[in-house]
């Protein structure tokens, strides 16, 4: 679902992702309602007014219940979905005609991209501070994939840190090689 979820415009992946959740909250409804009602379709009274129970053990009104609702919030979800691609497709075709507007959505995205790489100044004071203990020197200091991990070159070798406690954890071997690459 890469290139459908990506996000050319806010609304649209939005509006896709809350198509999803109505899809699930479908999903979560159907199965209370099949929990609530799986044997009130399995009873009948009989001449002496008493309640004889079926041995079934999913009713007919339960199981079609069950089913249309999960149908309808399908359905709904695929609906909203949809809405959510048809915006996006006009996201596409107003960059198509004014290229003026395509350029600065580039530029606005790789500014968003620079900022999201930026070191805050305490994560590098913490770090350095951190190797300045164990008489090391930092070489220099990158976002990694994680937002809480960094990539820090100390004196020619590479390690990952962690910035979650409050001090810095060097990642073992096995924990950085889901950074590397």
């Amino acid at each position: 679902m890469g290139p459908f979820f990506n996000k050319r415009n806010m609304i649209g992946y939005l509006i896709k992702i809350s198509g999803i959740v109505v899809m699930g909250w479908g999903v979560i409804q159907a199965i209370v309602f099949l929990a609530v009602t799986h044997d009130s379709g399995n009873q009948y009274f009989n001449d002496f007014g008493e309640v004889i129970y079926v041995d079934s053990s999913f009713s007919s009104t339960a199981l079609f219940g069950f089913i249309g609702i999960i149908a309808m919030h399908v359905l709904y979800g695929l609906l909203i979905i949809g809405f959510g691609e048809v915006i996006n497709l006009l996201q596409d075709i107003y960059f198509r005609l004014d290229r003026k507007a395509k350029e600065a959505w580039d530029k606005k995205q790789e500014e968003r991209e620079t900022f999201r790489n930026e070191i805050p100044l305490w994560v590098e004071q913490d770090i350095t501070a951190f190797y300045k203990d164990k008489g090391e020197t930092v070489d220099s200091i990158q976002a990694a994939k994680d937002q809480d991990v960094y990539e820090v070159k100390v004196n020619g070798r590479l390690e990952y840190v962690q910035m979650i406690g409050l001090k810095p954890r060097v990642l073992s071997e096995e924990e950085a090689k889901k950074y590397e690459g």
